[in-house]
């Protein structure tokens, strides 16, 4: 019974691990509505409804906290409100908001977020943005 319980919680281990490992959804859609300096709500046509992204790699200042809560949600409608994006999406996190990287003309929304100021690195959450780790820290 040991035995079985070691390698099925090796199996378990590999399968998660297979998962963590799995490349990105890549997609277009339709930014609608900004919800804060790191989270947008996006529209998909094939779906016919709107999606949640959290941005991955980066933390901004919630709404509440003032002024830089606004002014970050307001640079990040300026940068994509009612555009087409590209989104890299890494899965969904606890509150079922896909995890992801936004894109306009192949430039990283995310990484200009942190460059502009707007943002600040999330170093718990780098491992989706590891290939252009060093971009984020200069």
């Amino acid at each position: 019974m040991l035995k079985r319980l070691f390698v099925s919680s090796i199996g378990l281990l590999l399968l998660c691990s297979a998962a963590a490992k799995k490349p990105p959804q890549k997609y277009t859609a339709v930014v609608r509505k900004i919800i804060d300096g790191d989270t947008i709500a996006i529209y998909r046509e094939p779906l016919g409804n709107y999606q949640k992204v959290r941005l991955v790699c980066i933390d901004a200042p919630e709404k509440a906290q003032t002024p830089y809560g606004l002014k970050s949600k307001d640079w990040l409608s300026g940068q994509v409100l009612n555009k087409k994006v590209e989104v890299e999406d890494f899965g969904s996190d606890q509150y079922q908001r896909i995890l992801g990287k936004i894109f306009i003309d192949g430039n990283s929304i995310n990484l200009l977020s942190v460059q502009e100021g707007q943002s600040v690195v999330y170093r718990q959450y780098m491992r989706p943005c590891k290939e252009e780790q060093d971009f984020y820290f200069n």
